[in-house]
């Protein structure tokens, strides 16, 4: 079990829609785990929300490469700037 799969667990059942979609996200489709992974980080970084960011980059570390999370965290950043600005 991955990190996400713990934090998802942790989720009550009153928020099972969200329970739902984290698992239907990261669980396939049409893009690749590069780009899967790499919108997870982005998104899980921006959010500050310390537990979902480390377990979603826990769990990437293991599906992809450092660089892939290095640009997501880096594409994180830019977003955190355009939201300020």
């Amino acid at each position: 079990m991955g990190a996400v799969d713990t934090l998802r667990d942790a989720i009550p059942e009153v928020a099972k829609d969200i329970k739902l979609n984290l698992q239907a996200v990261l669980g396939g489709g049409t893009l690749t785990a590069a780009q899967r992974w790499g919108v997870a980080v982005a998104s899980a970084a921006a959010s500050r929300h310390p537990r979902l960011r480390d377990a979603v980059i826990a769990d990437a570390r293991r599906e992809v490469p450092e660089p892939v999370i290095e640009d997501a965290l880096a594409a994180a950043a830019l977003m955190s700037m355009n939201n300020v600005y």
